[in-house]
């Protein structure tokens, strides 16, 4: 019993009886509030990787379930649902001769629901609608690097309910969804007018916004360019690495004003992902884990060291980084030839404890093909800020 309750016990046990029904009532409706706005992240409990491997965030502990499809190509991906099981997904079927590939996407009958034929594709993105249903964003890019830019809208059970197909500009990888209120904003970079394109995602479909004038240089050069959202009310913060240019995006929600600022860098810096609570944005960098800290005046030679890969990796062989943070607040780093997937917890706190997770099926199922772009921003009013806390590990019932 608190010092609280004690006071009040003096003068009636029954007023204690109460006070503590009134604070467990509190707290149950407090954790139930607080999961609303941290679980509501269940269209990413299983992240699929090349040739079917399926990382599962529905236990306590994320698992590796090694499927061996070798079917199933680069930029795979999967969307679950409420449940957390897997709704749809797609990949890119391989082709020895290389002369055609399609990209399919499937339910979970394993029935075919979208079939493209493509060269190579540069972005995938997918979110729930906070009215229901689903979106997903894709660039398909062909070997004369033209482009076609889709989005297509989904149901709860996961059924295709309308396609929008653009192809009047030359895209890029430059696609992210801004979860804002009761709609997304979706941006695309479009070099063929040096532009990002807004498109609002609504219940009942696609509308184009506007065009922001943007300059961004480099993205004409390297197609796939990796980037982190950090997102609030009033604007959202945009960065993006080219490997050689670093570029902070700066987008006004209330202006619609955008301002970019880019610093030109020596060394490879594609790889990043922000923490769980938006505070640093963390990279592989000279074969390490580093993060800079967001709240400080942004400084790339200003950054902290949180963990050495030099140990585990051939660094004489190139290879692919993958780098994001779960539903559960850690982050998950992953290196194909070392056959490992390291779970880094800790990092907003600064006691980082690094977990590995060893597993054959991982030798081959991460060549690029990156894990997804992870939306943390509460869906359910626009007056909350859209930097959440880090999520909790989740025990879904049998």
């Amino acid at each position: 019993m608190d010092t609280l309750s004690a006071m009040y016990s003096s003068h009636n046990t029954n007023n204690v009886k109460l006070s503590l029904f009134y604070k467990a009532a509190i707290l149950i409706i407090a954790a139930l509030f607080t999961s609303n706005e941290i679980y509501a992240q269940e269209e990413y409990s299983n992240w699929m990787l090349r040739n079917g491997i399926v990382l599962n965030f529905n236990t306590l502990n994320t698992t590796i379930q090694c499927d061996n499809n070798d079917e199933i190509g680069t930029f795979s991906f999967a969307l679950s649902d409420d449940n957390g099981r897997i709704l749809i997904y797609g990949y890119k079927i391989y082709d020895s001769s290389q002369s055609t590939n399609d990209y399919v996407i499937k339910n979970n009958k394993n029935e075919i629901i979208i079939k493209e034929q493509c060269g190579d594709l540069k972005n995938i993105v997918y979110c729930k609608h906070p009215s229901g249903g689903y979106y997903l964003a894709i660039v398909y890019l062909d070997k004369r690097l033209e482009s076609t830019f889709c989005i297509y809208q989904f149901d709860n059970r996961g059924s295709l309910t309308n396609t929008y197909r653009y192809d009047n500009g030359i895209y890029r990888s430059f696609l992210v969804m801004l979860p804002l209120g009761d709609d997304i904003k979706l941006l695309v970079y479009n070099i063929k007018d040096t532009s990002l394109e807004s498109y609002k995602l609504q219940k009942d479909g696609v509308a184009f916004e506007k065009k922001y004038d943007v300059e961004l240089g480099a993205f004409k050069i390297k197609p796939y360019v990796p980037f982190c959202i950090r997102q609030s009310i009033v604007g959202s913060k945009i960065y993006a690495s080219t490997g050689s240019d670093f570029f902070i995006i700066d987008i006004s929600h209330e202006t619609g004003n955008v301002s970019v600022s880019k610093t030109v860098k020596a060394n490879d810096f594609s790889y990043m992902a922000l923490s769980a609570n938006d505070r640093y944005l963390m990279a592989i960098y000279d074969f390490k884990l580093i993060a800079y800290d967001l709240m400080k005046d942004f400084d790339l030679s200003d950054y902290q060291v949180f963990y050495d890969f030099s140990s585990d990796i051939d660094q004489n062989i190139y290879g692919d980084w993958d780098i994001q943070t779960g539903i559960d607040g850690k982050t998950y780093v992953a290196r194909p030839d070392n056959k490992k997937l390291y779970i880094v917890d800790g990092i907003e706190t600064g006691d980082v404890v690094v977990e590995t997770i060893e597993s054959d099926c991982l030798e081959t199922s991460f060549w690029h093909n990156p894990f997804p772009q992870i939306l943390r921003c509460p869906k359910s009013s626009p007056a909350v800020p859209c930097s959440t806390p880090p999520a909790a590990p989740r025990i879904i019932p049998e």
